[in-house]
């Protein structure tokens, strides 16, 4: 149970445009699509893995796609994940039904689904621990959903459960070619692990799309991530092989 001192808070996330920095050690496991990458920079020490799915894609053209990440933090103050996709990765919402922010602030998950449900693009969740004088850590576990927005807008909504009734909020912001920023709101605790999925898959004109799409021209995937934290920021490549078809 959480303690009664723990305010129940909600704040918005954000999927935009970034860049990366300083790069970090890298690990690389598995055959196909699974990528993990163990970063270590000044004032945070994490571990992030990046699943793409499938590993075969068009060498020409383009066919939808999905992307988990999940990351565990071990040590800093966690603010946001940024992923530089592939240029043979892309974001589009053409085609989709579209969310506004004012459409699930102040709603719980369910009736933020209920509301914009067609326009969903990822859901997700997030664990902040908190620490209150003489009493063990409490661990408080928030809901992230993603929603496609109006004018190229990624709408992104959190709801963190607390004793004094649920609340929540979200943002829109832009996105542009194949970048995502995971900007951390703040809660009151310290962020220890999060996961999120994007991915959705629709009819346009008789054709499957989707709203991460991508193509193997090259035979390698090059993703990079980059945690920014309270004390500096810590990067890494990760770099996949993928299978190219006719």
């Amino acid at each position: 149970m959480t303690d009664a001192r723990h305010k129940d808070r909600s704040s918005g996330l954000m999927l935009a445009a970034g860049s990366a920095l300083a790069v970090a050690a890298l690990l690389l496991f598995g055959a196909g699509n699974i990528q993990a990458a163990t970063l270590s920079g000044s004032g945070i020490d994490a571990t992030v893995t990046a699943t793409l799915t499938p590993s075969s894609l068009p060498k020409r053209g383009s066919a939808p796609v999905g992307l988990s990440v999940s990351e565990t933090i071990s040590n800093g103050t966690f603010k946001s994940l940024t992923l530089d996709l592939d240029p043979q990765l892309a974001i589009s919402g053409a085609g989709l039904p579209t969310c506004q922010p004012q459409d699930v602030t102040g709603v719980v998950p369910a009736a933020a689904r209920r509301k914009c449900g067609t326009a969903l693009v990822g859901s997700g969740g997030l664990t902040q621990r908190f620490q209150y004088p003489e009493q063990p850590p409490i661990d408080v576990h928030a809901s992230l959903l993603f929603f496609n927005g109006a004018g190229g807008q990624l709408v992104s909504y959190v709801y963190m459960p607390g004793p004094e009734g649920p609340t929540a909020s979200a943002k829109g912001s832009s996105t542009r070619g194949a970048a995502l920023t995971f900007a951390m709101p703040f809660f009151g605790g310290t962020t220890t692990a999060f996961r999120f999925q994007i991915g959705k898959t629709w009819n346009r004109r008789g054709q499957k799309v989707g709203y991460l799409s991508g193509q193997c021209a090259s035979g390698t995937l090059r993703n990079q991530v980059t945690l920014n934290a309270s004390g500096g920021t810590a990067s890494a490549m990760l770099t996949q092989p993928c299978q190219g078809r006719a």
